[in-house]
């Protein structure tokens, strides 16, 4: 026994109650209209990313084996045996309000601020607990038989009544069962272990301890202890499968991915958002977890950078949707490429065309083109065979990547490699017209709704083009004493995106300028 002489600093403290499995699938599940269920799986905190696949998965052409298996195993006598444990929301409200009390570092602050938002939001609609541990078990196997919406499995299993009377649950619906049946199911009773003392991150990292026998990877361990972090809420945004956040464009594009690393349910959209925003800060491609460290510690990646991202997955997603699956380094490429495109000066070793991408998708199509005859016959674009054949002295041949080749910067991860590989894309879409290619994908290549060569050289200043012209845009005088950014930005008489000049530039009071969303040129200058 634990002595009552000492107590855990600092510590979490439990205490056991007993349900019964009709009062937990009723707190369980959702009430009518907006009322929240009462024990409810927090996203994106709190929970880790359901494994749908693990519990609702196939076995030996049995749809759901795990949930069902789940439910015999319970109702054959081990429901003492496997607890539930929930965090009342009041709890964590208070841990909550702690932590953001405690930090002095405002984004930080922010983003308990919005945890503290949602907790208090799933609160007013009715939410009294949160589950850490036992969401699958809860959420794909009890709610749904006791709700009807998966049937028992195939297995045997009989109930007997005191007469003698045996019913069969095997293959049916709780629905279809006696209603003395249903009473006993009912009652069968479970421990549920509730938290009455700890802070919101023990609980985090509990949830990563019992891990209902599915392995975490060091992956998803960083991202559960730094739910918190403005990063972790930038990626969120993009790669969230919640209802409440994650763009659907982007989620499209990501789901093209065939790799196991990269799928949904081991956080693989999150791995592949943050690798592509840490390779737009630093233009390296980072390949193990800790060196994401800093970045959840507060190192800080711009909202250029997601927005970039945002557009460059929908543009992708849109292009590919009725595609196979894709190799992530497929659409990394295309991810790589437009940043360059859209932030040449970022890449003084590369030769990049001065082309400003109006219509994406039509882009991305051509990249999908330009990207699958690179990896089957890059010889028709001037481009090194994919592979070297080396014969042996045994009459055997070898076979090893190209080196310099479009296969074998994919196969590597270095910073030159990469440049490597966006040097030969480049060179390719830009010498388009002079290639033995399809007439079809150059129309569009070189159509003024997909791409337009813009001029970035150096644009006048305010000063230069009232010297040229001391009218604005609308032929009335500009009085020396206004011309300031102030009131005036420098507009291009025909729109940069679509090809206007840096030196064809009128006075142009700063509304108009902004409205006409094609002229403003801040960004260029």
């Amino acid at each position: 026994m634990t002595s009552s002489n000492f107590k855990v600093v600092g510590g979490m403290q439990y205490e056991i109650e007993i349900l019964n499995l009709g009062t937990l699938v009723e707190l369980g599940t959702p009430g009518f209209g907006e009322t929240e269920s009462k024990i409810n799986s927090a996203h994106d905190f709190l929970q880790r990313l359901a494994q749908k696949i693990e519990w609702n998965k196939a076995v030996n052409g049995e749809k759901q084996y795990r949930a069902k298996a789940y439910l015999h195993s319970i109702i054959m006598g081990s429901n003492l045996l496997d607890s539930f444990v929930l965090v009342p929301a009041s709890l964590l409200i208070n841990s909550i309000k702690l932590n953001t009390e405690n930090t002095t570092d405002e984004d930080e602050k922010k983003s308990w601020a919005g945890v503290l938002k949602y907790v208090q939001e799933c609160m007013s609609s009715g939410v009294q607990y949160f589950i850490i541990d036992g969401q699958n078990r809860l959420n794909e196997s009890l709610i749904p038989y006791f709700n009807n919406t998966l049937v028992f499995g195939k297995d045997k299993l009989d109930l007997e009544d005191s007469n003698g009377k045996q019913v069969s649950l095997a293959g049916k619906y709780f629905k279809d069962l006696p209603k003395d049946v249903q009473d006993y199911l009912s009652a069968i009773e479970i421990p549920v272990v509730i938290a009455l003392q700890g802070d919101v991150d023990q609980f985090s990292q509990s949830l990563i301890w019992k891990n209902e026998g599915i392995a975490w990877d060091n992956w998803q361990k960083l991202l559960q202890v730094n739910w918190y972090t403005k990063f972790r809420q930038q990626i969120s945004e993009i790669a969230s499968g919640s209802d409440t956040k994650g763009d659907l464009n982007c989620l499209t594009a990501l789901g093209r991915l065939r790799e196991d690393r990269y799928s949904f349910e081991i956080n693989g959209f999150d791995l592949f958002v943050s690798e592509c925003l840490v390779w737009m800060n630093t233009k390296t491609q980072f390949t193990k977890p800790k060196e994401f460290e800093s970045y959840f510690r507060g190192k800080e990646i711009k909202n250029k950078y997601l927005k970039a991202l945002k557009k460059y997955l929908t543009e992708f997603g849109k292009a590919y949707k009725d595609s196979p699956k894709i190799s992530n380094v497929e659409l990394r490429n295309y991810v790589m490429l437009r940043y360059a495109l859209d932030h040449p000066k970022e890449f003084s070793t590369i030769t990049i065309p001065s082309w400003k991408v109006n219509g994406g998708v039509g882009f991305a199509k051509v990249y999908q083109i330009v990207n699958k005859v690179l990896m089957t016959y890059p010889e028709k674009f001037g481009e090194l065979p994919l592979h070297l054949y080396t014969k042996q002295a045994d009459g055997n041949t070898t076979t090893n990547k190209n080196p310099g080749s479009y296969v074998y910067f994919n196969s590597e991860k270095k910073q030159s490699d990469i440049n490597g590989r966006l040097s030969i894309l480049f060179n390719i879409l830009t010498n388009a017209k002079q290639l033995e290619t399809c007439q079809q994908m150059k129309d569009d290549l070189f159509n003024p709704r997909y791409v337009v060569e813009v001029d970035r050289s150096r644009m006048k200043t305010l000063e230069e083009a009232y010297v040229d012209n001391p009218l604005d845009s609308r032929g009335r005088k500009v009085p020396v004493s206004k011309l300031s950014s102030k009131h005036f930005d420098r507009g291009h008489k025909y729109p940069w995106s679509k090809g206007g000049k840096n030196d064809e530039i009128v006075i142009q009071p700063i509304r108009d300028n902004r409205q006409g969303k094609d002229d403003y040129v801040a960004e260029n200058s």
